[in-house]
């Protein structure tokens, strides 16, 4: 899907990683986990932001580079003198080298599949996403221009989507969730029909709500119908939809021979005059209607486990696995040995269900396997380097590595068992 080369930035001193569908990264407290994840989310927004502006130099410089992404994803001090990004996907390829000056420190050049490129929302979920439920009157509250600020705006429109009639039922729990306008409060229905506000639930369900209803949301309910959301106004629309024509009749001029002029005027788009055929119509109509939806999601998670029993990470990586389907993309920090245990059985459900679906079926849902090329998985090291953790033989994540612990406690506690036995 994408590739993305870190050095030298904040705790990360090397990093080369590819993304896929699946993408989960551990490591250490401050190894880099959410540093990498946050570089990430910045590339694949700027990515699209170039895409719907047709104007890549206007990102380049370094005014920019600490408003949207230091500044942004509160990442003060991580630029170093030698410091690098690279981003590429299908459609470009950028970069931004501080070691140069402000004026060439930001290369840029588009791909040969430039014009394939497919528009998709974007959305970061941090690890504090209870704080709306912590802080009662969050919503009276002036933030920073952060990822903070942007989840929450982004969690109250979610939260909008679930009324009392059709309220988010939170994984396999029987506990279900809504919010009401006319008191602008989040709700909790238990089993027996009693309700709780979400500030006075449990942890975990303050934790896991919002992430399931963002992740809904972006999945399901946007990508049904919304369109033109994150452009700031009907004129920016009109100017995309001009740069995109004027950009894609050179293209086609060179594909299809003139044959005969198109003129076409339409109520909601500006006219569109003067193509040189019929099929560079189509491939214009074909290109914008890219542009002017979102047609996937890239969800962003941290620690997706938090304050969660362990039956119920499992819930939840099924769930993940289930909404993010063929079309969207998943990438998540985590330090759970039992997330990537779900992987595992998951990418195993695929392996075997090729040859037994049916059986494999009663066990796990066939909408729930996940195929093991699309998997990427790395593990992010205290030193600042970064390693593929995915088991080439076994096409699978190597679980062990963000459970050291369990070895050096079973090794102690053996050690104690040998002296109690001595005595």
């Amino acid at each position: 899907m994408s590739t993305l080369v870190i050095k030298n930035f904040g705790p990360v001193r090397s990093a080369n990683i590819e993304t896929k569908r699946f993408n989960i990264y551990i490591g250490p407290q401050g190894s880099g986990k959410s540093c990498l994840m946050k570089v990430l989310s910045f590339c694949q927004w700027l990515e699209k932001r170039i895409e719907l502006t047709q104007d890549p130099e206007s990102f380049g410089t370094l005014d920019f580079v600490e408003k949207q992404l230091i500044q942004f994803h509160k990442l003060g001090g991580y630029i170093k003198d030698d410091s690098f990004i690279q981003y590429e996907s299908r459609c470009m390829k950028f970069s931004y080298d501080f070691d140069k000056s402000p004026f060439d420190m930001f290369s840029f050049e588009w791909k040969e599949d430039r014009w394939e490129y497919m528009r998709g929302s974007i959305t970061y979920i941090p690890a504090e996403r209870n704080i709306s439920f912590v802080i009662p009157n969050w919503f009276e509250m002036k933030f920073y221009e952060d990822n903070l600020q942007n989840y929450l705006a982004d969690w109250d429109e979610a939260r909008r989507l679930f009324d009392k009639e059709n309220p988010l039922h939170i994984l396999d729990l029987n506990v279900k969730y809504y919010y009401d306008p006319s008191r602008n409060a989040d709700w909790l229905v238990l089993e027996d029909d009693s309700e709780i506000k979400m500030g006075d639930a449990a942890s975990g369900f303050q934790s896991v709500t919002p992430l399931l209803a963002l992740v809904w949301s972006r999945t399901m309910s946007m990508l049904s119908g919304q369109s033109r959301k994150d452009l700031k106004s009907k004129w920016e629309q009109n100017q995309l939809e001009e740069k995109v024509r004027n950009l894609v009749l050179s293209y086609v001029k060179g594909k299809t021979p003139p044959i005969t002029m198109v003129e076409t005027k339409d109520k909601e788009k500006p006219e569109y005059t003067s193509f040189p055929s019929h099929e560079a119509f189509n491939e214009f109509e074909r290109i914008l209607s890219r542009y002017e939806y979102n047609h996937h999601a890239s969800l962003l998670i941290e620690e997706p486990e938090e304050n969660l029993f362990p039956k119920t990470q499992y819930e939840l990586v099924k769930w993940l696995a289930r909404q993010v389907g063929t079309k969207n993309s998943l990438f998540l920090t985590t330090h759970s040995p039992y997330i990537l245990s779900a992987f595992n059985n998951l990418i195993y459900a695929y392996k075997l269900g090729v040859k037994r679906p049916d059986d494999v079926g009663k066990i796990v849902s066939q909408d729930m396997w996940i195929p093991t090329e699309d998997v990427a998985s790395y593990m992010i090291k205290e030193e600042g380097g970064v390693m593929d953790i995915i088991d080439v033989e076994l096409g699978e994540i190597r679980a062990e590595m963000v459970d050291e612990a369990s070895g050096i406690i079973n090794r102690q506690y053996n050690a104690l068992m040998m002296l109690d036995t001595d005595e």
